[in-house]
């Protein structure tokens, strides 16, 4: 119904009233992480998807079940003066387990 009167008042040269209200203006956000010297972090990830592939004349997508499993740590050596942090990142073991459905 929207669409139909927007495209009528286009053609009659008007533009329809909007009714939600003007957006505000907001100063953008920085969204950053404060380290502490000394720290250590551990993370550990798990995902699943499906990833649908095909190739050449082929009409229907295969899908693949991909499965990820990881943990890294992050351990802070030390805090520099312009506010960033010297870290080492260690990931040992990356694993893919890869089978169709």
């Amino acid at each position: 119904m929207l669409i139909s009167l927007a495209i009528f008042a286009a053609a009659q040269g008007a533009t329809p009233a909007s009714t939600t209200p003007p957006a505000k203006k907001v100063a953008p956000i920085e969204l950053y992480r404060k380290y502490v010297a000394g720290e250590k972090l551990s993370y550990a990830v798990k995902a699943t998807y499906v990833d649908e592939e095909r190739s050449g004349e082929q009409i229907t997508f295969l899908p693949t079940d991909v499965q990820q499993a990881y943990t890294f740590t992050l351990d802070v050596l030390k805090l520099k003066n312009d506010g960033f942090a010297e870290a080492r990142y260690k990931r040992p073991v990356l694993n893919f387990t890869i089978g169709d459905t």
